[in-house]
């Protein structure tokens, strides 16, 4: 649960920082489903409780290896 939410926070900071329509291709199934499927399967109250210990996340590791060695 934590690194959903760490995830779904990551998502919403770097749609502040990018086109929306390049956001919405590179992200927007990843945000569907977190937000659609898999956040609303957990209480608030447990969300809350996540909320106090999320992990940090780097975005960069939803595009996979950039170079392989």
């Amino acid at each position: 649960m934590n690194a959903r939410l760490a995830l779904a926070e990551v998502l919403r900071e770097d749609l502040q920082r990018q086109d929306a329509a390049q956001w919405t291709a590179r992200h927007g199934t990843t945000w569907q489903i977190l937000t659609r499927d898999i956040l609303p399967r957990f209480s608030p109250a447990q969300r809350a409780a996540a909320q106090q210990r999320q992990p940090h996340l780097m975005l960069d590791l939803l595009e996979g290896p950039t170079q392989w060695s």
